[in-house]
């Protein structure tokens, strides 16, 4: 390849880089959740932790929710962590871009279930088996960080400016 080849080469590729359009920046959401217990059952009044991301870039609608696919889980409940594969199809909600709940349940022993809230006057729920009893308690949620994921546009010009640099360094400089 000539440098005049490589030159108009790189030229093209970044200026094609800038026309692409961009999309919103998708970025992972981390957050920690406490569950506190009510004061019925055996777990009364304890408090377990937990947390979990998503990516808010791939999303499905429920009315006026959003339902976004967990990729990461942890819970610590009764002496047991658990993952994202214990749960049944576990979904992070957001209605109008605030956290609501979780929807997710772990179907065989301890059963347990994340429910959605409704406002402030009905927060976030956590469900559990408590010996063949139903008990309850409450999930408050912190956000606690968010990671930019690079979109392919800007991959693409950073791709591009290297390139263009290894056929300077290569090639020499033209004219």
């Amino acid at each position: 390849m000539t440098p005049l080849l490589a030159q108009s080469a790189t030229t093209l590729l970044l200026a094609l880089a800038t026309l692409l359009p961009l999309p919103a920046q998708a970025a992972l959401m981390n957050y920690q959740f406490t569950v506190q217990n009510d004061s019925n059952g055996t777990l009364a009044n304890q408090s377990f932790a937990g947390s979990f991301s998503f990516d808010d870039a791939s999303f499905t609608t429920d009315g006026s929710e959003r339902l976004y696919t967990l990729t990461g889980f942890s819970f610590g409940f009764k002496g047991t962590t658990f993952g994202a594969l214990d749960l049944v199809d576990p979904k992070a909600i957001l209605i109008n871009g605030q956290l609501v709940g979780l929807s997710a349940v772990h179907a065989s022993d301890p059963r347990f279930a994340f429910t959605r809230g409704f406002g402030a006057a009905l927060p976030a729920g956590f469900a559990y088996d408590d010996n063949g009893r139903d008990s309850s308690g409450t999930v408050r949620f912190e956000r606690i960080s968010t990671t930019d994921v690079p979109e392919p546009a800007t991959i693409a010009l950073f791709a591009g400016a290297l390139l263009g640099w290894w056929a300077r360094r290569t090639l020499g400089p033209c004219g």
